[in-house]
């Protein structure tokens, strides 16, 4: 059963992120929204991948999260982003902005899947965590936000 709404979100935020971080490119905040969010996020932020294929077409995925799940008191809940890496385009590409998204609190999932075109290893990897959610003894365990997850990713017109 899908939990989350299917909506693809364009935003220049990976690329000025991708761009800061691997090309040295200084982008300036145009107000203090964007000067708020472009700095990192309160959490602690780890990186792991998962040992076996999570998809129907044996992927692997990368997992970007805060580093304690839950807060320090354990009542955080945190919502889910499946990230679609556009076609052709490795996963890695792209982790300087998944770590950030993690250091506001989200679970971050991306397919190392290089043809995401149809969506369905983003939907196997946002399924994943949040059946991870529901399983005693996982990490995810009682800390996945079901009703705020999503994927995003680039739309196919915009990828290089």
């Amino acid at each position: 059963m899908k939990h989350w709404l299917h909506i693809m979100v364009f935003s220049a935020v990976p690329f000025v992120y991708t761009a800061q971080a691997q090309d040295g490119f200084a982008y300036t905040p145009k107000g203090p929204i964007e000067a708020k969010y472009q700095a990192a996020g309160r959490w602690a932020v780890t990186k792991t991948t998962t040992t076996e294929p999570f998809d129907r077409e044996g992927h692997l995925c990368d997992i970007f999260r805060p580093l304690s799940l839950g807060g320090s008191a354990g009542d955080v809940r945190h919502p889910v982003v499946a990230w679609a890496n556009g076609t052709g385009q490795p996963a890695r590409k792209y982790r300087y902005f998944l770590r950030h998204l993690a250091s506001w609190g989200f679970i971050v999932v991306s397919s190392r899947d290089t043809d995401t075109a149809d969506g369905a290893s983003t939907t196997d990897a946002a399924n994943y965590i949040i059946q991870q959610g529901r399983i005693a003894g996982s990490p995810f365990c009682g800390k996945v936000d079901e009703k705020k997850s999503e994927p995003q990713g680039i739309p196919k017109a915009l990828d290089p």
